[in-house]
């Protein structure tokens, strides 16, 4: 079994309300006596409405594609949702991989970050034909090297982008795109950073096919109304 099922300080359930603004004494009750605490519970009407919001704050950028950050939250749930919602998962390891393959994520929804992985993950993305995160040449020549194909789509930082741009063309790759890691919680600061960063990489730098990949967790997270329940 993957190992984060394995988690001794903190047994964390999922439970997805559907349409409920606050959870009455008498339902947290019932659910404590049937889950083993403490855990979270998550609304799910929240949740989705929070990832709704941080898209329609960029919904006049064209190419942008959101992944949720898998190893902030690696629960099959929350991960369906949001795949519901249009949004892919950023993996960073083979237990966040093999969860989003059990998900059942379309395979171009599926995103490893190659940059700290070994050949075994690489080889199971590559399968899937999986998108994957190249930081460097380096790492472009790892995943060239240890894949059982080379992904149709590759993504990189804002590092040296029209030196990565162009070995990624020149390999082959459909789709490239530049990865970006928001930390802002607040939406019209994220919306900002993320218009900022298409001006810049797309217009002045001329690369007009470049896809923007937006991973984050915490600006979707933070209004989905989680709540901490323990034993009463």
């Amino acid at each position: 079994m993957i190992k984060f099922f394995f988690i001794k300080v903190l047994i964390e359930a999922l439970i997805i309300l559907h349409h409920v603004e606050g959870i009455c004494l008498c339902k947290e009750k019932e659910i404590i006596r049937n889950i083993q605490t403490p855990f979270y519970v998550y609304d799910e009407a929240k949740l989705r409405t929070r990832i709704n919001e941080v898209k329609k704050s960029v919904e006049g950028i064209e190419g942008i594609t959101f992944f949720f950050n898998a190893k902030s939250n690696p629960n099959p749930n929350i991960l369906k949702i949001f795949e519901e919602e249009g949004c892919g998962v950023l993996c960073s390891s083979m237990a966040d991989l093999l969860l989003a393959i059990k998900s059942s994520l379309k395979d171009e929804m599926i995103f490893l970050d190659a940059s700290n992985v070994s050949e075994k993950e690489l080889m199971v993305a590559s399968m899937r034909n999986a998108r994957m995160f190249a930081s460097d040449d380096e790492v472009l020549e790892k995943i060239k090297t240890a894949a059982f194909q080379i992904p149709d789509g590759i993504c990189f930082g804002e590092n040296d982008i029209e030196k990565n741009y162009q070995l990624c063309r020149e390999e082959g790759v459909i789709k490239t795109g530049l990865l970006l890691l928001p930390e802002q919680k607040d939406v019209t600061a994220f919306a900002e950073q993320i218009k900022k960063a298409a001006e810049e990489y797309r217009v002045q730098k001329k690369l007009d096919e470049l896809e923007l990949c937006i991973a984050a967790d915490e600006i979707f997270l933070k209004e989905a109304g989680i709540t901490k329940l323990y034993s009463i």
